[in-house]
This record gives structure tokens, C-alpha cells and sequence, in this order.
């Protein structure tokens, strides 16, 4: 076992880092990186393909028909480029995604398994539920969504850095008149507009969208609670038929399956009101490069390719700029999956030093004639 899974208390930190320093570091830095290169390649076709919507649109303005032509055939070939780094990004981040669960549900059953802990956590621990879904679900929840979230920074700080050279030259200069206080001149406006609207946007987003990590955490436990006690009813069918118990079941599970719908609903309203605002800001994100584009378009700072190229490295930097806007949900839960699973760690330690000392077997010499009595079990 990695000795970043031996220490304790567990972090975020350590548990993300353990498969990093393992026995197959070698291997899962290998593939990282060509996943890496592969998500900044599709960036470096992006810049391609902003290039090319300049030209094609030049050569449309121009009425140039055989330049137009051969802009398509480059089109085809990019695009068949670009088709082949997107597959095989996704095969590799995948098969990469596969190694790392194997590799981490091995650690989680051997902790959940050694010195008896499954059997400890059953009896003597009241916070830990449902561990089997950890493994199971969580474990594999965790691995996929680190490294979407990770390719997609990077994709996202990669792209930032490769279309701000292009808007800041097509943003020429914007002068503001302030009357009698004279002109303010702004270079690259484009880029302070994008960069402000996305800060902004960022920050609504973090405070509408906090609440999710919470219910996301309690929804899994809810629906873990009630898969279990469906299970459970299913492992003791005999007993529940032999005693007629079939109303008092219903009743338990009817109280379970309320709790799942009332804590969903909670999330449903909270993803409402997220939802307004992410579809808000990307349609707003559509119009605002428009309108602050035009100005240039129609002062002949450039034609009619320029404006196609500034709109789509407008977007691109938006985009990029956005990425913790349109991520939110999946970092809320993210954060859930990794607070389920540092639980269940944790509780594996606590309970090991805790169950011998609250049940243990006590033996004291009686006088001659009494008999043996045992205490502490039930």
C-alpha cells in the first residue's frame, strides 16, 4: 500500500497524489502528458482554424472564388487533424482514468478489509454509511471528474494565452470621450472587456453555486441509505415474510425514498437558479463581443474576416476565462465525492483505536461459589 494512504489524518491532497507517487507513476505521467500535449495541440488547431475564418472571409468579401475553394480543401485537412488528437485525447485520458480507479479501489479495499475494519465499521461506527458505494461509485467518480477537471484548466489556461495575442491586435485602440475632462485612449479593449465580464461572471457564479456541494454530499448519502435498505430487504426476505412485516418495511422505505426526493429538490431549485445565470451569461457572451467589435468593423480597422476572427477569439478567451462558470456543478460535485470518500478514511482509523476500548471482554477474580457473569456485549 502507498505510504501517502498509511498517514492519517487524510486530505484532499493525499488522497488525489497517492496513484501519482505509486509503483505506476511512471506510467500515469506518461500517458498525462499525451494527454497534455494532445489538449494543447486541439488549442494550437483553434488558432488554425481563427486564422482560417479571417481568410475565408476576406476571400468571400473579395467574391475570390478559387481562393474560397482552396480555403475549404485546408478546412477538410484540419479538421481531419483536429478529429484525430480529439479521439485519441479521449481514449487515452480514459484508459489513463481506468488504470488510476483500479489502482485506488485496490488501496480502499485493502484499507476497508485489513485488521477487520469492514466488520468495525459496520458495528461500531455510526458516521461511515454505506461503504460499499464508496468503493464502488465514488472511488470511480473521483478519478473521472480530477481529470476532466484538470485537462480542461489546462485547455482552458493554454487557450487563454494563444487567442490573447489575436484579440489584443484586432482590438486596435478604443477612444472614450469624456467631454470637457478630455479622451481616455484604451489599447486591446477586447481583452479588458472579455477579462472583466469573466471575473464578474465567475464570481456570481461562485456565490449561487456554493450551496451545491453540501446537498450534492447529503443527496449521495440519501440515495446510498435507501439503496441499502432495499438490499437489506431483499438479504432477510424470509424473515420479513415470516413475521409479516411487509407494512413496516414499506413505511421505512417510504421515509428514505422521501428524503431522497426533498434533498433533490433542493438541488433542483439550486441548479434552476445556477442555470438562469450560466444561460444568461452565455447568451449575453454572445451579444457583448458584437457589440464592442463592431465599432472597429465599421471604422474599416479591418474586413469583414477580422470581424469573424475577433468574434471567435472573443469566444475562445470567454470560454477559457469562464471555465469555473461552466465547471461549478461538476466541481460541487467533485468536492461531495472527495468529502465522502476522506470520511470513510478517516473513519477507518478512528474506529480501529476506538472499538477494542468500548468493547472489551473484562475479567475478574469472583469469590468460590458465584458464578461467571460476562458484561459489555450485546
Amino acid at each position: 500500500m502507498s505510504h501517502d494512504l498509511q498517514s492519517r489524518p487524510y486530505t484532499a491532497w493525499q488522497l488525489i497524489r497517492a496513484y501519482w507517487q505509486s509503483e505506476q507513476k511512471l506510467f500515469a505521467y506518461s500517458f498525462f502528458v499525451f494527454v497534455i500535449i494532445m489538449s494543447v495541440s486541439i488549442v494550437g488547431m483553434d488558432v488554425g482554424f481563427n486564422y482560417w475564418y479571417n481568410f475565408f472571409y476576406d476571400a468571400l468579401q473579395d467574391y475570390d472564388k478559387r481562393g474560397a475553394l482552396d480555403l475549404l480543401v485546408i478546412f477538410t485537412f484540419l479538421a481531419a487533424v483536429y478529429i484525430i488528437l480529439a479521439v485519441y485525447r479521449y481514449y487515452l485520458q480514459l484508459y489513463l482514468s481506468l488504470r488510476w480507479r483500479r489502482w485506488l479501489t485496490e488501496q480502499f479495499l485493502d484499507r476497508w478489509l485489513q485488521k477487520k475494519s469492514y466488520y468495525y465499521l459496520e458495528n461500531f461506527d455510526e458516521k461511515t454509511d454505506n461503504p460499499d458505494q464508496r468503493i464502488q461509485e465514488d472511488i470511480g467518480a473521483l478519478v473521472t471528474t480530477s481529470l476532466d477537471l484538470a485537462v480542461g484548466l489546462i485547455s482552458s489556461i493554454t487557450t487563454f494565452f494563444a487567442f490573447i495575442y489575436i484579440l489584443w491586435t484586432l482590438s486596435g485602440h478604443f477612444v472614450v470621450h469624456l467631454g470637457s475632462w478630455g479622451s481616455v485612449d484604451i489599447p486591446g479593449y477586447l481583452v479588458w472587456v472579455s477579462i472583466i465580464y469573466a471575473i464578474v461572471g465567475t464570481l456570481l457564479a461562485f456565490k449561487i453555486g456554493y450551496p451545491l456541494v453540501g446537498l450534492n454530499f447529503e443527496q449521495q448519502k440519501r440515495e446510498a441509505n435507501f439503496r441499502f435498505s432495499l438490499v437489506d430487504l431483499r438479504s432477510h426476505a424470509e424473515h420479513v415474510a415470516l413475521y409479516r412485516g411487509e407494512h413496516h418495511q414499506k413505511s421505512i422505505l417510504g421515509n428514505l425514498f422521501d428524503r431522497v426526493l426533498n434533498n433533490w429538490y433542493a438541488i433542483i431549485l439550486r441548479q434552476k437558479l445556477l442555470l438562469w445565470f450560466t444561460a444568461g451569461y452565455n447568451q449575453v457572451s454572445v451579444l457583448l463581443p458584437l457589440m464592442v467589435v463592431l465599432p472597429n468593423y465599421f471604422s474599416k480597422v479591418f474586413k469583414l474576416g477580422g470581424l469573424m476572427q475577433a468574434l471567435r477569439a472573443f469566444g475562445q478567451i470567454q470560454e477559457a476565462l469562464s471555465f469555473l462558470i461552466n465547471s461549478y456543478s461538476q466541481i460541487a460535485q467533485w468536492r461531495a465525492v472527495v468529502r465522502r470518500l476522506l470520511t470513510f478514511l478517516n473513519h477507518i482509523s478512528e474506529v480501529r483505536l476506538k472499538a477494542p476500548l468500548t468493547r472489551r471482554l473484562r475479567r475478574r477474580p469472583l469469590p468460590q461459589g458465584e458464578r461467571l457473569s460476562f458484561s459489555g456485549f450485546e
